[in-house]
Order: structure tokens, then sequence, then C-alpha cells
């Protein structure tokens, strides 16, 4: 049986699409666990229309996507788990495929699948074919692949089995933004290794806004550097090598990157600690505007840049006309 756990906070929007890819599934045993975290739109309502046989829904206050989670835990029976964010989508045949690995590789291993990222519908889905998109006998390879090439896998794309989660413990509901990170890089370090399926396949969403990560408040920069310190916590304490420093302090470099050019005090120590693990030689990352600028005017104007154009100009007409009329002549 496999129980797919839905976290839904004011997703009145996309939850529709979210749930019939549950419903969908061509697997005959499952079960199907929204929990409502406190929505303040018409999560609920449309949820609720859904309630039947196959579908349990849940209300609590709330508490966060990590604590609807693991209510959802909680509430379920299923031998496998498949956590499906409530704006993400899954083919009809995603967990079936997963499924037919587990004869031949147990519930000792986690699955992963082929993902695509999308901002409107997901037929319109890139997917970033990547060293991660392969199986792996030892997790800790996987963790510095991830890691070292600044690379991941979103919460949908995996199936884990009940055994893992109840061995590396439930979500922790401290963190807020990248804790599906943390919670997977420990159960990727209770596994055996990781067995990736081509067939099964799940979209992405992005761009939504008032989401987590497009909102990243004082609280959420916090959680992500937290998490850079449990990263080098639970791998090192796996396994302790020149590689897997590197693959910390690429975690802690990759937070002044990504935070640039706000929260100077929390990226001081990134970089610190970046250092003292031994330095990484990664580079920042960003989106097609990031890539262009940065090859004129270096990365830290170009992320300055990006962060003001995504924030204002890309949803306001009166900033593109601004944008156009007062800062192009600057730069040409």
């Amino acid at each position: 049986m496999v129980s797919i756990v839905i976290p839904a906070y004011n997703v009145e929007k996309y939850l529709q699409a979210t749930i019939d890819s549950a419903l969908s599934q061509t697997i005959k045993d499952k079960e199907i666990i929204i929990v409502d975290d406190g929505s303040t739109d018409g999560t609920l309502e449309l949820a609720s229309k859904y309630k039947n046989t196959a579908i349990k829904l849940i209300s609590q206050p709330n508490r966060g996507a990590s604590a609807a989670r693991n209510t959802g835990f909680r509430a379920s029976k299923g031998d496998y788990i498949q956590f499906l964010d409530a704006d993400d989508i899954l083919e009809p045949s995603k967990i079936s495929q997963q499924l037919k690995l587990v004869a031949t590789h147990g519930d000792d291993v986690i699955y992963s699948g082929r993902w695509g990222l999308f901002y409107g519908s997901e037929s319109t889905a890139l997917f970033d074919a990547n060293e991660l998109w392969n199986n792996f006998e030892n997790p800790i390879d996987w963790l510095v692949t991830a890691w070292s090439k600044m690379k991941w896998m979103h919460p949908s794309a995996w199936l884990t089995s009940r055994k893992l989660i109840e061995s590396a413990g439930l979500w922790d509901e401290s963190l807020s933004l990248h804790d599906d990170g943390e919670f997977f890089c420990r159960v990727l370090l209770k596994s055996k290794g990781i067995i990736f399926c081509s067939e099964a396949v799940s979209y992405y969403r992005k761009g939504i806004e008032g989401s987590l990560s497009s909102i990243i408040t004082e609280r959420a920069v916090a959680s992500h550097f937290k998490i850079c310190g449990l990263y080098e916590s639970h791998l090192l304490s796996s396994e302790n090598s020149v590689r897997t420093r590197r693959a910390c302090a690429a975690n802690y470099l990759a937070f002044h990157y990504e935070h640039f050019p706000r929260h100077k005090s929390l990226r001081s120590l990134a970089v610190n600690s970046s250092k003292r693990l031994g330095g990484t030689d990664i580079q920042p990352s960003g989106t097609l505007l990031f890539f262009m600028v940065r090859r004129l005017l270096g990365w830290k104007l170009a992320r300055r840049i990006e962060r003001f154009y995504y924030s204002n100009i890309s949803n306001s007409s009166a900033l593109k006309k601004l944008f156009c009329q007062k800062l192009v002549p600057l730069w040409w």
C-alpha cells in the first residue's frame, strides 16, 4: 500500500490538479491524505469536495509544511510514502513504475525519478537530466554529487519506504526553507542506495506568488543556514573525508551566493565555514538574466539586478516602463 501525503496551505488555485494526479495513480492499493495547514483561502473547501473513501482530509492550525507532512505520515498506513506538494503533479504511472522495482531492490533503498520544472502547464516542463539521474549504491556518493554539482531532487520525485522514514526520523518542524533537503539527507543516509526510475515522472511547479521560496523571510534564511550545519553534521558523522568536507563547504558557499546581497552576517559565517572545511570551487548559479549580466558586470551586480527584476519589474508594467526609460541607458 502507498500513502500519498499532500500538505496544503493556500493553494486553492493549484490543488485540484494535484489531487487529480494523485487519484489517477494506476496503483490499486493507495490512500490519499490531505493535510490543510490552516489555509485562509478556499483550499479547505476545495479539498472537502474530494472527500471520499480514497481521500482522508485533516485540518490543523497553521504550523508549516513540515508539521503538515508529519501529521499526514502519522495518519498514514502505507508501506511506502509518496510526499506530494500541493502544487506539484505526478504522471499516472509514476508510483507504479517505482513499485515495479521494489520486488528486486526491496525497502532498504529509496526510489527517485525523472522530473521536470514548469511555470504554467506541465506540458511545458523542462527536464534537466543530470548526474543524479542514476543509481547509487552508496548514498554518500549521491549527497557528495548533489552538493558538489549544485543539483537536487524535488520532494515529489521520491518514493520512500515507511521503514526508512521511521529509521531516519520525521520532518524537522523547526525548519522551513530547504526542509526537504534536510529530511531526505537523513533518509538517504539510512538507506542502502538510490534506485533511479526514468519512467517515474513528476512535475515541479515554480513561479507561485506568495510561496515560501518566493518570499525569503529572515526566519527562512535562518532555517537555510541551520540546515547547512545539519548537512555537515549528518554527512561527516557518516564519512569525514576530503570529499565530504568539500561537499559541505559547497553548501555553505551556495548559501552565500543564494542570499547575496542581503543577510550579511549569516553569509559571512557561511563563507568562513566553507573555508574551515577546505573550501570549494563552485560558482554562483541563477536565472538566464543572471548569466547574461554576469558576463558583463560580474556575479554580484548580476545578482542585484536579477533580484530587482524578478521582485518588481517582471510583475509590474509600470516598473517595466521605468526599467526601459531610466535604467537601460545607463548600461548602453
